[in-house]
């Protein structure tokens, strides 16, 4: 009997009136207080929670009909007949960028582009890809790029992976030989498998070398191998235009067989094309690109 609805007319006074049971509905109220269940006409106070990092409050948007000011982070709200929600949201005023293994870290406006750099790696090591709030970064691959800051704490992080081993061409063609303290492994232990890698939208190979070793000859297939492994083995990415792609090889360890195999380079469009002696880069799309690997045993 404690609440009042309208012109001081008790609730129960109001329920016989209406001729009807008084019913009470749900407010919930996100980024704030004053959730919970109340009766039509009644004033709920709402409170906006205090704003995150370098933000401010901007205004309540949801089912704000009945607010009494949205634009207030502490005001009231008369419960209209239905269930509602509404939500205190805030704007950036300031942003804030760390950055962890690279340069460009400090304070700035709301969408203004920073430029990022990654530290070089140490010996061993090459740069891998920015992590941590990267959604706005221009291209997390490369190791100098920017980001549009919006919002008001950011924190991204270079990372780094093992430098893949690289084995000098033989001295008569650009075809790997075995490096020294391994050997090569003859084909009845392969990972056979898997001729055409689809979701590129162009045809991709991925091949291994069985015993020889010092021509193109005795390459088998192994696209559901490295396809299983995806990144760990190869990866693929748009290039700076839309005719060109980016490309990086890996050497992994197989989980199946426990055969190492080792990057070695690409053939395009025909297998009878010279290897190019590269693991990572950038190529023009092609219908066919083959991705050659020798497979060998760790001595």
């Amino acid at each position: 009997m404690g609440r009042f609805l309208v012109a001081g007319l008790p609730l129960l006074a109001w329920s016989l009136f209406a001729g009807c049971e008084a019913t009470s509905h749900s407010l919930q109220v996100v980024n704030g207080e004053g959730s919970g269940s109340y009766y039509l006409t009644e004033t709920a106070t709402i409170k906006a929670d205090e704003p995150p990092f370098n933000c401010e409050f901007d205004r309540w948007v949801g089912d704000v009909e009945t607010i009494a000011d949205v634009t207030e982070p502490e005001t009231t709200m008369v419960m209209p007949n239905a269930d509602v929600t509404v939500s205190a949201s805030y704007k950036v005023v300031a942003c804030r960028l760390d950055v962890f293994h690279g340069t460009g870290a400090g304070d700035y406006q709301p969408q203004e582009t920073v430029t990022i750099r990654a530290d070089s790696p140490a010996a061993g090591q090459v740069f891998a890809s920015w992590t941590g709030d990267v959604a706005t970064v221009a291209d997390i691959t490369q190791p100098e790029t920017t980001i549009e800051l919006t919002r008001g704490y950011s924190r991204v992080e270079a990372t780094y992976v093992g430098a893949p081993v690289v084995v000098p061409p033989d001295d008569d063609d650009d075809t790997p030989g075995p490096p020294t303290g391994y050997t090569a492994i003859p084909g009845d232990r392969r990972d056979k498998g898997g001729e055409i890698m689809s979701g590129f939208g162009f045809d991709v190979r991925a091949l291994a070398n069985e015993d020889k070793v010092d021509g193109l000859g005795g390459y088998y297939f192994i696209g559901d191998l490295v396809w299983d492994l995806g990144s760990d083995a190869l990866s693929i990415t748009q290039g700076a235009s839309s005719g060109t792609v980016r490309f990086q090889m890996k050497d992994f360890k197989s989980p199946r067989t426990g055969l190492y195999y080792m990057a070695c380079g690409y053939t395009e469009v025909r297998s009878s094309n010279p290897l190019v002696w590269k693991t990572s880069g950038e190529v023009a799309r092609r219908d066919t690109l083959r991705f050659y690997w020798l497979t060998i045993d760790h001595n």
